[in-house]
């Protein structure tokens, strides 16, 4: 397995390109013939008590599905081939943050439906997305630290022990590669990307933006190096067929499909441009084509689990936006959550005991009452 601190920034992006089949810097004149299967993961943990993992992200892009010389305007021809995951534990998943800096949104997954597994197969379930498959995998994070080590402390599975073949990277690290700041958090780096609208803090999205962040800045440093050969080893007659864009040249069309160059002296413009026309005449821009992506995500069958868990009487057969009877806790003596979701940590279990009681009586009168 090759991690992500053992390689560099550009290294990363180097090593991205060459999975894409995408010219770079460094890249040889070969692509690797076998397909690969790209993932990102994100974990959202609970900050409070045992920071229980509520919610594990993944997207997934397979690159015998796509055609691997033309990612299109933006991505276009890429991106909406990407497959996303929001998957969450039955016995943590009701978990979320609520804190003035920030909150979670687990139930505002934009990219599919939420799926609900046991814990206890989440080993499995990396096991099947990182090891049952014949070819190569690469593991992208937005910062790494920690949530490879959760996963193996907290969900049982040790991704630095698999016998696959994995390449680790950081989006965070490529993203220094593309002149942005050290450790630029995730919104940021989405939004100088020209996406938005996205509910970030939930495990689904916040892989999905990974990937794309990743596949657009893998396209944006091809292009930069194909344009910066464009320039040294085209002839004049060449050169006079470039077209200006935003300042800069790009080769003729027919040599690269793809969005636009960026300039690499201003870290503010190391990003793609809002928007390109491309051969056909439409335009697309990077919203559009996540738009596109959203719109295709919908699917009529779960893959890892259930689409039903109620977080509120912990039921499977529906969800708790739509379960509107009575639930008591038994061991709160609270109302509005079962007894197995209860929250209250032990050091305040007796006071919330009392208070719950003298606001709602004993939650067994209760019980007697709606026999």
């Amino acid at each position: 397995m090759v991690s992500a601190s053992e390689l560099k920034a550009s290294t990363q992006l180097n090593s991205l390109c060459r999975i894409l089949h995408l010219p770079s810097p460094g890249s040889s004149s070969t692509f690797p013939e076998t397909p690969a299967r790209i993932i990102s993961c994100d974990l959202e943990k609970h900050c409070l008590a045992l920071q229980d993992v509520t919610a594990i992200g993944l997207s997934v892009l397979h690159t015998d599905e796509i055609r691997l010389d033309d990612p299109g305007v933006n991505g276009v021809n890429w991106i909406p081939n990407i497959q996303s995951f929001n998957i969450r534990p039955r016995e943590t998943g009701h978990q979320a943050n609520n804190f003035n800096f920030f909150t979670d949104k687990p139930e505002d997954f934009q990219f599919g439906r939420d799926e609900w597994i046991l814990k206890a197969d989440t080993p499995k379930l990396f096991k099947d997305v990182l090891e049952d498959f014949p070819r190569e995998i690469v593991l992208i994070w937005h910062d790494t630290r920690g949530d490879i080590k959760d996963i193996r402390d907290k969900l049982g599975f040790d991704v630095q022990a698999s016998s696959k073949k994995i390449t680790i990277l950081d989006s965070q690290i490529m993203a220094k590669a593309r002149g942005y700041q050290n450790q630029i958090g995730l919104k940021a780096l989405t939004g100088s990307l020209g996406i938005s609208g996205i509910a970030f803090h939930n495990g689904g999205n916040d892989a999905a933006v990974t990937l794309i962040n990743s596949i657009l800045m893998a396209i944006c440093h091809s292009e930069e190096y194909v344009s910066a050969a464009a320039l040294t080893t085209f002839d004049n007659d060449v050169m006079s067929e470039a077209q200006p864009v935003s300042g800069g040249l790009l080769p003729p069309p027919n040599s690269f499909s793809g969005s636009n160059t960026s300039s690499a002296s201003d870290p503010t413009l190391s990003t793609l441009p809002a928007s390109i026309t491309s051969e056909q005449g439409h335009t697309y821009s990077v919203q559009e084509v996540v738009v596109m992506l959203m719109s295709k995500a919908y699917r009529v069958d779960p893959l890892f689990g259930s689409f039903y868990h109620c977080t509120r009487c912990n039921g499977m057969d529906h969800l708790g936006v739509a379960c509107y009877g009575p639930v008591n806790c038994y061991r709160c003596h609270g109302k509005g959550h079962a007894t197995e979701l209860c929250m209250c940590p032990e050091k305040h279990l007796q006071q919330r005991i009392q208070n719950n009681i003298a606001r709602f009586g004993d939650v067994r009168s209760r019980q007697s009452l709606l026999r």
